[in-house]
């Protein structure tokens, strides 16, 4: 009988923390269309920071074309603040080339992309590491050591 109350309220807590995520993943897709309306015209207009919030803001999700994000125009913003060097911009980019592309805790996202999968382009992903790494970015390094070391492994 206890068995049975536990799996009960085990089912009871991946229900509400289902229902959770909807609610979450809600208030973050709300977030990035208020952080695009409020930085597309800076951006169009060449300002680096604005550039990387819209590519921050519009990567990535399972439903492209069907919604709001679109990853080829969050990468077209990040690559043109990352060639502005914008550290963070080149690591964002290496990141989705690496298949990374989920970043935070968006559960919803994050099980949509172990269930479609990915595409990698890791040589594309290990350049851009290295372009972070030059311009000062603290985890791009690592990135680009632990990407070599999969790799390395994969041939």
């Amino acid at each position: 009988m206890r068995n049975l109350s536990n799996l009960s309220s085990a089912l009871l807590l991946l229900c509400v923390g289902g229902c959770a995520s909807v609610v979450t993943e809600g208030a973050n897709i709300a977030r990035d269309k208020v952080v695009v309306s409020q930085n597309i015209d800076s951006a169009r207009a060449g300002d680096v920071e604005a550039q990387y919030r819209v590519g921050k803001a519009l990567c990535c999700s399972i439903n492209e074309g069907e919604g709001f994000y679109n990853t080829p125009a969050a990468v077209g913003w990040l690559c043109s603040a990352a060639e502005q060097a914008h550290g963070r911009a080149a690591l964002e980019v290496g990141d989705i080339y690496s298949g990374d592309v989920v970043s935070g805790i968006r559960v919803l996202r994050r099980i949509a992309q172990k269930a479609a999968g990915n595409t990698t382009r890791r040589a594309t992903a290990y350049a851009w590491y290295r372009r972070a790494e030059e311009l000062k970015v603290r985890d791009a390094r690592d990135r680009a050591t632990s990407l070599w070391a999969r790799d390395a492994f994969v041939r």
